[in-house]
């Protein structure tokens, strides 16, 4: 260990790890990403010793290893301080301040530029592509804690709490109760509560209920998506009434319990009035979706397959494996409209065409890889609804007649790594996954890939390993059971459809932010109106950036467009995974384009040329913008770049990194001109 050097290992600690990695994975070439990342988990990062052994002990030749190894942004080959402070540079994050809580941190922990972490190796840093936690931005995660909606005097504050957390303490156990008779209390355990503290309002819920003996069930419970009012308590009484509280924090929640549970309890409207007014707009904020895919949010656990299964869960599934035909599920699909994001065909459609060709799919892909900057709802989805994207894709498999599922996660998303994974442990114990379920002779295995991250992972190529596949997004895995319930229920008349809807991810200018569930065809500004709670500041909202990376600025005479992916298709625009970036009058478009395609150029995988020089070109180009020293030509040359990204591209990534700046050339040009050096 060296003073600001980082933390290293002997080598016959190097060896230890690698030998119990490999032992666990095995030798096989395709696991290579999981023993890097294992490796990198329990060393924080790859010794150029590590890599040596994997190599000998697998067969993998160094060239391939040091190739995915540098490939992905999130393997580290220096070493690092005890504990990785990640900060996020994804879009909102970036535009609300990322930059300078990234250099308040390296000032109060005395980390020189140039040196990798602190003095005393207690901490290092380093930037991330997105943390998916957008409705909090910005953020920083240390280890697995994250920290949200921070500032520059909150360093100090931060750093304590961490060291804080790693002092053990034994939590008050929250004993299960024959009959609630009090009623229910229910707590948002999803990332971006946990952040805001809601793990701390949980606690000290159960200490007071255990103190005081207080029969009443304590329910940690999925996301609502609505991040800007966390954490949220509910407090359901044994008749079905509800008593809501907004951003509680751990010192409110005596009095709130006392209120409710004390010897002077009541159960009237909280008086103060600003709470109330929140209440309202929380109220609203849920009231106003159209919920197919969330349709539980808040309401069930993500952890607990009895509940689920206790609320309906699983009917739709189990009557069509007793009593369904697999045309009669794609049929139904068809009918109703159901669309993965993007796409203009109908799921039902896309089933039937790939059944129909030579090479028959094998294998059902969730693509939970997000991991687009600004995006964040699949790793909501995954948190908050486990069990029932499991549920969409054993039907899935029913229709298909496929009997192999994979998750695809990145590991920025740990707690939705979890939350799968206990999922298919409790569906496995069950009898609801694995050979024959049910005596129904219908096999159905599921399995969770672990990734270090990247936005190329989410291209779907329509191959796995040399076979055809079938690859959805969680919320289209959320919604069939959904369509196939109420299909059945309605009695599905002929050409009558569910209404599709998107879940979207409103962050930004707002001052409520988070995941909403609309209709399809639902306007930018109905959703900024009904959801975004206002103008921060009083700032006038100019545009907003919509869809990640291969998204498009839009100004404001353009939010009666509705989002509709065939629409914005016809318009040559991009609406990618929905997410939408509210920008104001102090946001800087140039700035904010120049973003999107540094994010492109590190995400090239360099094997267009093109696409590698060109990124790096315009990114150039825009930094000379930035600086008012650029030229009329260079602006033409810019230009130029963007056409030719997209026609001499061979991926998804090249062909849609220009979108940003062409969006922002069309509608904000004059921003751009008036950076020019002549």
């Amino acid at each position: 260990m060296e003073n600001g050097c980082g933390v290293k290992y002997s080598s016959n600690k190097i060896i230890s790890v690698v030998n119990d990695v490999v032992d666990f994975y095995g030798t096989g070439s395709d696991k290579i990403i999981h023993i890097l990342t294992a490796i990198q988990k329990k060393l924080n990062y790859l010794p150029d010793e590590a890599l040596i052994e994997v190599s000998r002990q697998t067969g993998i030749t160094p060239g391939q290893i040091s190739e995915i190894s540098t490939f992905y942004p999130q393997f580290r080959h220096s070493p690092t301080g005890k504990h990785v402070i990640q900060v996020c540079t994804g879009t909102t994050c970036f535009f609300k301040g990322s930059t300078e809580i990234k250099n308040a941190f390296r000032d109060y922990l005395n980390i020189e530029e140039g040196e990798s972490c602190s003095p005393d190796n207690m901490f290092s840093i380093e930037e991330v592509e997105c943390l998916g936690v957008c409705a909090i931005a910005p953020a920083v995660r240390i280890d697995d804690k994250i920290y949200g909606n921070l500032k520059k005097d909150d360093i100090e504050p931060v750093i304590h709490n961490f060291i804080d957390s790693l002092k053990q303490e034994t939590p008050v156990a929250n004993k299960p109760l024959k009959e609630a008779i009090a009623g229910e209390i229910r707590v948002g355990i999803g990332s971006c509560c946990v952040a805001q503290g809601s793990k701390e309002v949980l606690s000290r819920i159960v200490a007071f209920k255990e103190s005081k003996s207080v029969p009443v069930l304590v329910k940690p419970v999925g996301c609502t998506g609505a991040c800007g009012f966390t954490p949220i308590l509910d407090i359901i009484s044994k008749d079905g009434e509800i008593k809501r509280y907004v951003d509680v924090h751990p010192k409110d929640v005596d009095p709130i319990m006392e209120e409710n549970f004390g010897q002077n309890a009541r159960r009237d409207v909280n008086s103060d009035t600003n709470s109330n007014i929140n209440i309202e707009k929380l109220d609203s904020f849920l009231s106003a979706q159209t919920r197919i895919a969330t349709d539980s949010g808040g309401i069930l656990s993500p952890v607990s397959l009895k509940e689920y299964i206790s609320k309906g869960g699983l009917e739709t599934f189990k009557e069509l494996l007793n009593n369904g035909k697999p045309s009669q599920i794609v049929d139904i699909l068809a009918r109703r409209g159901l669309k993965e994001k993007s796409s203009s065909k109908p799921v039902g459609e896309e089933i039937w065409s790939l059944n129909s060709t030579d090479n028959a799919i094998q294998t059902i892909i969730c693509n939970s890889e997000e991991n687009d900057t600004g995006s964040y709802k699949d790793r909501m989805l995954l948190e908050t609804f486990p069990f029932k994207i499991i549920e969409g894709m054993l039907i899935t498999g029913l229709a298909t007649g496929i009997g192999k599922a994979i998750f695809h996660i990145s590991d920025i998303y740990p707690l939705a790594n979890r939350r799968i994974k206990n999922a298919i442990s409790q569906y496995t114990k069950a009898g609801l996954l694995g050979a024959n379920i049910l005596d129904s002779g219908f096999s159905f295995d599921v399995i969770v890939i672990e990734g270090p991250g990247d936005f190329i992972c989410g291209e779907p190529s329509g191959e796995f390993a040399g076979t055809k596949v079938l690859m959805f997004t969680p919320e289209t895995f959320c919604r069939i059971p959904n369509i196939i319930r109420d299909d059945k229920a309605e009695g599905a008349p002929e050409g009558r459809k569910t209404p599709n809807t998107l879940v979207v991810g409103l962050t930004g200018r707002v001052n409520t932010p988070g995941v909403v569930e609309v209709a399809e065809g639902t306007s930018i500004e109905e959703i900024i109106d009904c959801f975004g709670g206002g103008e921060p500041d009083d700032k006038p909202i100019k545009g907003v950036h919509v869809g990640g990376l291969a998204g498009c600025f839009l100004p404001k005479d353009m939010f009666d467009l509705p989002l509709d992916y065939d629409i914005f298709n016809n318009n040559s625009l991009f609406l990618g995974p929905g997410n939408i970036e509210v920008l104001n009058e102090t946001d800087s478009i140039v700035t904010l384009t120049r973003h999107f395609i540094e994010f492109a150029g590190r995400q090239s995988c360099g094997k267009c040329t093109i696409c590698r020089a060109g990124t790096k070109r315009m990114y150039n180009i825009l930094q000379k913008l930035t600086e008012h020293k650029c030229t009329r030509a260079e602006m033409s040359e810019l230009e130029t770049l963007c056409s030719q990204l997209k026609k001499g591209s061979l991926c998804g990534l090249g062909k849609n990194a220009p979108n940003a700046v062409v969006s922002a050339l069309k509608y904000f040009r004059s921003e751009f001109e008036e950076c020019l050096s002549v």
